[in-house]
């Protein structure tokens, strides 16, 4: 089966996205657009492969939702599916508190909204079959990591090509890109208020991280650092990017790993994000290892949703 939604899917969400007009990486504005499930359920899912398409798309969601809570908690991910949790799924607030209908994730089996189940254990169930479509999140609070499973037509859990179990868990990068979207969203409430992005990591702009309070000028928390020991924090660096272009299509350059860097681009009206990965070098691209990941108001510069 595949692991990822199929093509005429990304350019549905595209479609999607421009008539709905969300912007990307869920801004503050996000909660009052449209969910992209309600948009296309009717549409591209058809039959029982596009079924389990959506249904591993309802687990890359809870993926990301997980890491994107643990980059606004220390590093902390979720144990419980409690309303901190909800929110940081799609078209949530990603604040702790505030979601939507249009935020829970969307069953293709049953036709109807559905929270993956999370539970804390050792271990994934041993049953041979369970609801079709339903996703479950595994916490293990000693290890402060998770593993996330989906039921497939059969309500078995899904496979992948070479017969192994379909099976998320939590990782350095992923925590990392999680950093990066929340260095965005910190930027998107920035801008909101004061009419442009920041032009660096400003003591203004530390108070739009999570935990902050712009009005008071309380600075947020700074983020996790995902190669690190638990505990080490830092808010991004000040980077120097001019081109968008340019920068993207540029070879990876040295950032320490777990490293995020934030530039303003064109005068306070775009930005650029790069992330350090494992090897000291900057992420690679969507054009492959010689190009460079660089978030921006447009996203990873591919075209549709969110696919980082």
């Amino acid at each position: 089966m595949r692991t990822s939604p199929p093509a005429k899917f990304k350019i549905l969400v595209l479609v999607a996205w421009l008539a709905v007009g969300i912007f990307p990486f869920w801004g503050a504005s996000a909660q009052r657009a449209q969910s992209f499930d309600q948009v296309l359920e009717r549409s591209y899912i058809k039959t029982d492969r596009d079924r389990e398409d959506h249904t591993v798309l309802n687990m890359r969601k809870t993926l990301k939702a997980a890491e994107n809570y643990a980059s606004h908690n220390r590093g902390k991910y979720p144990l419980k599916l409690d309303e901190a949790f909800k929110s940081y799924f799609p078209l949530g607030n990603c604040d702790g508190k505030t979601y939507s209908a249009y935020t829970i994730p969307y069953n293709p089996f049953s036709k109807r909204p559905a929270w993956p189940t999370v539970r804390e254990g050792s271990g994934f169930s041993a049953s041979s079959s369970g609801e079709p479509g339903s996703v479950e999140y595994l916490a293990d609070k000693n290890k402060n990591s998770y593993k996330i499973r989906a039921r497939g037509k059969d309500g078995k859990w899904l496979k992948q090509k070479n017969g192994k179990f379909l099976e998320f868990s939590a990782g350095a990068l992923q925590l990392s890109l999680a950093n990066a979207r929340t260095v965005q969203w910190a930027a998107e409430r920035y801008r909101e208020k004061l009419k442009s992005y920041p032009i660096g990591m400003t003591r203004s702009f530390k108070c739009f991280f999570p935990g902050g309070d712009p009005s008071k000028g309380v600075a947020g928390r700074p983020l996790p650092n995902a190669y690190e020991a638990a505990g080490k924090a830092a808010f991004p660096l000040t980077g120097k990017l001019k081109n968008l272009k340019a920068a993207r299509a540029a070879k990876p350059t040295s950032l320490a790993r777990g490293a995020i860097e934030y530039s303003c681009l064109d005068k306070g009206k775009n930005y650029a994000i790069r992330i350090g990965g494992n090897n000291n070098l900057a992420v690679s691209g969507i054009r492959g290892l010689n190009s460079t990941l660089v978030i921006a108001r447009d996203g990873d510069g591919s075209g549709h949703e969110q696919e980082f």
